[in-house]
């Protein structure tokens, strides 16, 4: 009898020690899986309207903010929009023979952006970020107009939901 036990304890040592090494294995599968995954969709995955933009980092002060193609760079319309600056802003740009995107910077990190061209190759689009909460959304239907961009920032600067609602907007995994 105390044969077996010896036996039994040594099944149940070697069972342990291969279960042990199979949740190693397992564990060593996952990570390697996620960092092969990270580098393929860096150097593969093109370019598509649902990344993350690469390269533009957008003011954190709150703000009426502009970023005009001509000019690769951001000027400040104001620190204390208001309704009328934001339909004055939008209405001021060049839409059909420049790009543009306007960005409403709510509160540290919280935007919302509108922008692109009448340039039908082109077209409009916008995005919402919030960087404190690592949201980060695109819209799914294009502007169709400029005064649709224009009731989209209205309605985000007010702090209704309304924005929201008048548009789909897709969340864009970080």
């Amino acid at each position: 009898m105390n044969d077996s036990a010896i036996e039994l304890s040594q099944v149940l040592t070697f069972l342990g020690k291969i279960a042990a090494f199979i949740v190693i294995v397992y564990l060593a599968f996952q990570v390697f899986k996620r960092v092969a995954g990270l580098l393929v969709n860096l150097v593969y995955e093109p370019h598509t309207r649902t990344e993350k933009p690469v390269g533009i980092e957008i003011p954190d002060v709150p703000g009426l903010y502009v970023l005009s193609e001509e000019d690769s760079k951001f000027s400040v319309v104001s620190h204390n929009s208001a309704e009328e600056s934001i339909r004055t802003t939008i209405r001021s740009l060049d839409w059909d023979g420049g790009f543009h995107s306007v960005f409403l910077v709510r509160s540290r990190g919280v935007s919302l952006e509108v922008g692109g061209s009448l340039d039908p190759d082109v077209g409009f689009s916008s995005a919402y970020r919030d960087r404190n909460n690592d949201d980060y959304r695109v819209i799914r239907e294009a502007p169709a107009s400029i005064q649709s961009m224009e009731d989209l920032l209205v309605s985000f600067h007010l702090g209704e939901r309304r924005w929201e609602e008048m548009s789909d907007y897709e969340q864009i995994s970080s």
